[in-house]
């Protein structure tokens, strides 16, 4: 089959119709198995076969080369950059990624993994969905659509979600779930934390912790926030919250999709394409003939997730059972696909694209929140139609914050800000006392400008994805403010345990019950408190702001 990019699998025996040799009626009886495999059971349910895999092993679905939009910054990574002011500029230039930094000899190593797990903070999977790639979406929207147009794109997601649906037919023994929400022709998917998964993180023994510190300390010890600088080494203790992604467009099949995959460094000293990305892994060896690619799932792994972001190459730190890493070796991404391998990627690969396919038929209903899973030992994916307004809905209903569509240009954002600024109204004026400063800008703010039908420009709204809306926040008895936006105006409720009527903030007014009163200069004070100790919390909710009519 040919190949739309680098890749070439001309010489493997899955990749070409002739190695097949089927007669007319065994492929008549495999697109009867194909049809099988997605069967729907009512109008709020439906399974996907896996197994038996055989029907997925034919040639590759029609894959097109991934196409890098942009870098995403995680929240850590920015405020870890904008602590270093005296270094901003260069990690403008460089783009905020990081590096790879090689010893000169990568054969007599003695890189110590344990030091610091003592101190290791585990990640927890999943806390901030897919909020963080909305974002960079809704920021950067021109690059996918055009800021007037719906985003042109089938799906939406994180990588690891593909690649761990990709390989079920290898991973009987894990389970996994994600919401799938369908908004304006386009489904977004997040991936949720399960029972098991969840008991398995905090019950995780000493041995589980530390292979998991053993990868990402692996890193600090080649990997540096730029070309010509020394890796930390022993001196980090690695945060896995502090790290960049890319964010591609791919088409698989008739879908196109925009995902985000976490990047480990870049190979070169100028990053230009997605083959300048490198992998880091570590894996039990003295040599590079230990690495047993026919037989070890973690292999597969590691092909999937390098292929669908285009990187070919892999550095693998080869260590012992004590945690030390020794030699460092090479690993092209077709060196892992060997002739004798039990599994085969193609398998994964068209599994992938049944799912989506089977996303597509089941999931019509927009606006509303679908639930794929798959149960441990399982043979089928599950999909089912949560009942609207449950609490099953509401917990998994993802884009409330990340639903407006109308972006105005750079230009008329800076003349707003300026008509902002000259306001004498004295929540605006707090606000801007709040947005001025730099400090504030660790956090993320952003301007954001809406134009109503007619064209004019009616309100705008402060984002600030601060880390802090706690106790400081029980002066507006508000735990979270959540808006809702209309043609003219743009309203907010208030969400708390103790809370029971909303909260609604407009031009200059606070008020419960939509009871109008001038705003107290304490309640003000309040949103300058969240800004004070915003860097300073270990809670990570999100406040947007939002002032009305000017």
């Amino acid at each position: 089959m040919k190949r739309n990019w680098d890749y070439n699998y001309s010489d493997r025996n899955y990749a070409n119709n002739n190695s097949y040799n089927r007669n007319r009626n065994q492929n008549r009886y495999e697109e009867t198995q194909r049809k099988k495999n997605y069967i729907k059971l009512d109008d709020h349910n439906a399974l996907i076969n896996i197994h038996p895999y055989s029907i997925y092993n034919r040639p590759y679905p029609s894959i097109s080369q991934p196409e890098e939009l942009g870098i995403l910054l995680s929240e850590n990574r920015i405020l870890d950059i904008e602590s270093k002011k005296d270094q901003k500029e260069k990690y403008e230039k460089f783009l905020g990624i990081k590096y790879l930094v090689l010893p000169d000899d990568c054969t007599n190593l003695n890189f110590d993994l344990k030091i610091g797990l003592e101190k290791f903070v585990p990640h927890i999977p999943h806390q901030n969905g897919i909020d963080q790639l909305l974002k960079w979406i809704l920021a950067n929207k021109h690059k996918i659509s055009g800021n007037d147009r719906p985003i042109k794109s089938d799906f939406v997601c994180w990588r690891g979600l593909l690649t761990t649906m990709s390989y079920s037919p290898y991973e009987k023994y894990k389970d996994w779930m994600f919401s799938i929400i369908l908004h304006r022709g386009t489904y977004y998917m997040c991936e949720i934390e399960t029972d098991a998964q969840k008991n398995e993180r905090l019950n995780a023994n000493e041995i589980s912790k530390s292979f998991t510190y053993w990868g990402h300390k692996f890193e600090t010890y080649i990997t540096s926030d730029f070309p010509s600088e020394s890796p930390s080494g022993t001196e980090v203790v690695p945060d896995q919250d502090n790290n960049f992604a890319s964010v591609v467009t791919n088409r698989i099949g008739e879908h196109l999709l925009v995902y985000a995959a976490e990047i480990d460094c870049c190979l070169n000293q100028e990053h230009k394409t997605l083959s300048d990305y490198c992998e880091i892994k570590s894996s039990k060896g003295e040599s590079k003939n230990d690495l047993n690619y026919e037989r070890n799932i973690k292999f597969l792994k590691w092909w999937i997730q390098s292929f669908m972001i285009g990187i070919k190459h892999i550095k693998v730190g080869l260590r012992n059972d004590d945690g030390i890493i020794n030699k460092i070796v090479d690993c092209d991404l077709d060196e892992i696909l060997v002739p004798q391998r039990w599994w085969k990627e193609n398998v994964c690969l068209n599994l992938m694209k049944e799912i989506l396919d089977s996303i597509k038929k089941f999931c019509t209903e927009e606006n509303h929140v679908y639930l794929a899973c798959r149960d441990l030992n399982s043979n089928s994916i599950r999909m089912r139609k949560t009942i609207r307004n449950s609490d099953e809905f509401n917990q998994h209903y993802f884009l409330r914050e990340c639903d407006e569509d109308n972006f105005v240009n750079i230009s008329e954002k800076k003349l707003i800000y300026n008509l902002a600024l000259k306001s004498n109204d004295p929540l605006v004026s707090k606000l801007n006392e709040l947005s001025i400063d730099d400090d504030l800008k660790r956090a993320g703010q952003t301007w954001n400008l809406f134009r109503s039908q007619k064209g004019e420009i009616n309100y705008f709204h402060l984002d600030i994805p601060i880390r802090l809306i706690n106790l400081n926040c029980q002066k507006l008895n508000a735990s979270k403010i959540c808006w809702k936006r209309s043609m003219t105006s743009c309203t907010g409720r208030a969400i708390s345990s103790g809370l029971k009527s909303p909260l609604t903030i407009t031009q200059g007014h606070i008020s419960n019950n939509h009871k109008m009163q001038p705003a107290k200069l304490e309640e003000l004070e309040s949103l300058a408190l969240i800004k004070n100790q915003a860097l300073n919390s270990n809670d990570n909710p999100r406040a947007i702001i939002r002032k009305t009519e000017l």
